[in-house]
């Protein structure tokens, strides 16, 4: 592990600072100040010389210092030097921004000039230089706790993992269900599927109740009033012929017969016209309630499936993160034992 410290920061021409030389000689240091004087420029100076960033990340900021009509200062260079000590040997890096003009003394562009212990050098040899001293992100983490939860959760746990050492499945103590997937599986692509299960389960259910309307529906859907206009037709004609044998003469044998007989056909009508539409009815009315007890029981299957994934990932993802951070407690203890 290197030990690193910073003897000394020094800004030129720097987010208004034109010279200052902050001399900390590795020791720590509290820097206390007015709002606006300053405290915050010597640690975007810092961050600049080694990464071309600010303590937010931005490589995107207003370095040059303007004079006081708020006009960039001419014919200067805006640059931050940082001297480190590194296990002992003193390394220095600067990093200059340097404007150019054309002939007619107007700023054309700029230019950055890099040097490590005063050897000039290109963008990639100095990026270089300074990742074999300390990683960008890992110096991050350290000096702001806010860097860790500004980033991705996907990140965040490759960094928690990476802190906790190699944990093998084997070292998890239940979720046996969820070792026995993890066999052929990737974490991220059980994630996946119970992802793709989740919005299955729900796009099935968006149409379960339009199931349910109609089935209800169904349970009605006897032609009633056609039964009743049948049978009307059979009574009507039934008082008809029941007139026709009260007024026929009682000699008339053979007449009177007939239309008993034509009274019996049509009760027989009435009695079958009666019996097939209650059949209609009872049949229609059952194939309805099938449909409808289908219909309910699988947006209940739906809802408690639905529910189950949630609060199973829910709490596997709680469980997880508890055993990381026990890991990662165990682990420290073990380091400083």
């Amino acid at each position: 592990m290197k030990t690193i410290k910073i003897k000394q920061i020094e800004l030129s021409y720097f987010k208004g600072i034109t010279g200052k030389t902050v001399t900390l000689d590795g020791k720590s240091a509290l820097i206390e100040a007015p709002n606006g004087a300053g405290k915050s420029t010597i640690v975007d100076a810092f961050y600049w010389a080694l990464w071309g960033k600010n303590e937010a990340g931005s490589a995107k900021f207003a370095v040059k210092t303007l004079d006081k009509s708020g006009e960039e200062i001419a014919n200067v260079n805006h640059g931050v030097t940082v001297v480190l000590g590194v296990d002992g040997t003193q390394q220095t890096f600067r990093r200059v921004l340097v404007p150019e003009y054309d002939n007619n003394g107007n700023l054309k562009g700029n230019r950055t000039e890099y040097t490590w212990n005063d050897v000039p050098m290109k963008k990639s040899e100095y990026d270089q230089k300074v990742c074999e001293v300390v990683n960008e992100n890992v110096f991050r983490f350290v000096a702001s706790p806010y860097t860790f939860m500004a980033i991705d959760w996907k990140e965040q746990r490759k960094v928690l993992m990476r802190m906790a050492g190699n944990i093998t499945n084997d070292d998890i103590e239940g979720f046996e269900a969820l070792k026995e997937e993890l066999k052929t599986k990737s974490l991220e692509e059980i994630a996946k599927e119970i992802a793709s299960k989740y919005k299955r389960v729900c796009d099935a259910m968006t149409g379960v109740p339009a199931r349910i309307d109609e089935a209800k529906r169904g349970l009605s859907n006897v032609n009633v009033e056609q039964a009743q206009k049948d049978l009307h037709d059979i009574l009507c004609r039934k008082e008809q012929i029941e007139a026709q044998l009260n007024s026929a003469s009682t000699t008339d044998d053979s007449y009177r017969q007939s239309l008993i007989e034509e009274i019996k056909t049509i009760t027989a009508q009435r009695d079958k016209l009666l019996l097939d539409a209650q059949m209609q009815q009872k049949k229609e009315w059952m194939a309805a309630n099938v449909k409808f007890v289908e219909a309910k029981n699988e947006y209940e299957t739906y809802r408690k499936e639905t529910g189950f994934i949630l609060d199973k990932s829910d709490n596997d993802i709680s469980e997880l993160n508890k055993r990381v951070d026990d890991h990662i407690q165990e682990k420290a203890k073990l380091e400083t034992a």
